[in-house]
């Protein structure tokens, strides 16, 4: 009839006398063009069976950074930082423990920074809003404007904290809570 749609499947349906269009076959697992080795596998298209030399892969523990060079102490904060500039990775991990009862001013004006809290209570102010967020475990603040902001700590707070630009280790609060732009070739 006139104005009807064909029906769903390309206008052929099965039934008396009539059968479904072939389907065509899966693609071969484990084979040249599988899924799985072969040429055209995800793990030949990414190199992974022969990996660049040189670039080990790197496992840090905090043990490892605790008490060095690497473990940043002050009254309000302690930031382990686990990776730096110096591995020309791109970013900075850091795990920052906020004391129970303080109050810190930060301003990355040079950086950007992702924050995960693991443990704790507290809050964060956007000095620019007025506006208040509550911080607890599985919360992440993204600082991707170079914002001044407030931490109002309840709880220890223990978090994650990834820098971009990446922290090289020698940076320290200046007079407005910000971090001097070092890079690891300075």
């Amino acid at each position: 009839g006139l104005g009807r749609a064909p029906p769903r499947g390309g206008g052929r349906r099965a039934g008396p006398g009539l059968t479904p269009p072939p389907r065509p076959p899966p693609p071969p697992r484990g084979g040249p063009d599988g899924l799985r080795g072969g040429t055209n596998s995800l793990a030949a298209f990414l190199n992974l069976d022969d990996p660049p030399e040189g670039h080990p892969m790197l496992v840090r523990s905090l043990a490892e950074v605790e008490d060095t060079e690497d473990d940043i102490k002050s009254d309000n904060w302690r930031s382990k930082r686990i990776i730096l500039g110096k591995e020309k990775v791109g970013f900075s991990v850091h795990e920052t423990t906020l004391y129970e009862g303080t109050e810190s001013y930060f301003w990355y004006a040079n950086h950007i920074e992702a924050v995960f809290v693991t443990h704790g209570e507290g809050e964060i102010e956007d000095l620019a809003t007025g506006e208040v967020h509550q911080l607890a475990p599985g919360t992440l603040y993204l600082l991707n404007d170079h914002d001044k902001h407030k931490v109002r700590v309840r709880k220890e707070i223990r978090c994650v904290c990834v820098f971009n630009p990446p922290v090289t280790g020698r940076e320290v609060h200046d007079e407005n809570g910000v971090y001097p732009l070092i890079t690891e070739d300075a």
